[in-house]
Order: C-alpha cells, then structure tokens, then sequence
C-alpha cells in the first residue's frame, strides 16, 4: 500500500502530467462513474466500510434507484414476474442484471454532459491516481470478505439432507455452485485462502514477485 508521502509526492508529478488525449478522457470519466457507483450501491460498500458483520443496506436496493430498476425491469426488458430484491443471499438476480444496466445508462448519460461542465481540463492524473486507490481498497476488502467466511467455512455450508435428496432439475445455478462447494470444505478453504491472498496482493502491490 502506498504510504502519505509516496502519493503526495505522486500527486505533485500529476502538475507537469500531458494532456490526456480526447479517448483518454472519455474513458476515465466513464470508468470513474460506472465503477464508482457499482461500488457505493452493491454489497461492496459494507467491505469498503470494514463492516462485514453489520447489515448494511445496500444502495440500489433504496429509493431513488430501486423504483428506477423495478421501471426499467417492467418496461423495458419486459420482465412479468414480481422481482426478488433482497433476501434471497445471491447477486445473480433479475434486479441485479437491471440494476447493472441502469448504472451503465447513468455512466454513459454522464459521460455525454461531462464535458459541458469541465470541458478545458487537460488530465485527470492527481484524480485518477485516488481512484485508483479506492477501488483497490474497495476490491481488496471484498475479497477479504469473502475470503474469510470461506476459510472458517460458513459461506457454503454442507449440504442438508433435504438438499441431498432433491431432485437436481429443482436446483438453481447457484444451488448448484452451493452445494457443489459445500460438499468440500477442504475446497472451500482452499478458495478463501486463495481469495484472501488476492485481497492482500490488491492492497499491498509491493508484495508481488
């Protein structure tokens, strides 16, 4: 991880930074409003904050955006069944796959008036190099997340004897990756050790051979 120092002295360099290049530009703005908003309003934001174990209510699932979701799901993609939202512990959802298509319409909607605003910037170094750091925390601590809940294991518990006996056609994809995984703790360690060594590899680049 980079120390005060090293990204102070960093962001005095991005001062003499060329100027980006129109593309340059456009794709920054839409990488820092795309990824920025998938991490502030998915489950990302609680291992962002250091809260794992607290409940925190993750932001597409509030108003403003969730009546925009449910409008999208209903008119536009022309979805019929009343859409599971929270609760049901996956991230594979109807309302998920909607919710990513809205945040995709909000970045490119973004990027269209961003420069109506800001228009003679040359660069965003000193910005980028921050927002980089941010997402290397937000990327790092979910993976540290999940990585631990593996490790103990309690993500994917072994299969109960109902689960066992039920027809497999009954089973959703992430039943499938569920039980599949929990059959095999000594998988499931493996993986949240491998996940958590990932983590810590985002965080802390200078341990990288």
């Amino acid at each position: 991880m980079q120390t005060a120092p090293a990204v102070a002295t960093e962001l005095e360099s991005t001062d003499s930074a060329p100027r980006w290049n129109p593309s340059t530009r456009v794709a920054f703005r839409f990488c820092f409003v795309y990824f920025g908003l998938y991490v502030l309003v998915t489950q990302m934001l609680s291992g962002l904050l250091l809260l794992p174990v607290i409940d925190v209510p993750e932001i597409g699932a509030l108003w403003p955006l969730r009546p925009i979701i449910t409008w999208t799901a209903f008119h536009v993609f022309r979805h019929k069944e009343a859409l599971v939202i929270t609760g049901s512990g996956s991230g594979d959802k109807t309302f998920d796959w909607v919710e990513t298509f809205c945040l995709l319409v909000i970045a490119i909607v973004a990027v269209a008036i961003w420069p109506y605003f800001d228009r003679n910037r040359p660069h965003y170094a000193a910005l980028y190099k921050w927002f980089r750091l941010f997402l290397r925390f937000a990327l790092g601590t979910t993976m540290f997340s999940y990585g631990f809940i593996k490790m103990i294991p309690v993500q994917m518990p072994f299969p109960f004897l109902s689960r066992l006996i039920e027809p497999f056609g009954n089973f959703s994809p992430m039943g499938v990756l569920w039980a599949s995984v929990g059959a095999s703790p000594g998988y499931e360690i493996f993986a949240g050790c491998m996940e958590t060594l990932g983590g810590v590899l985002v965080l802390f680049p200078e341990l990288r051979p």
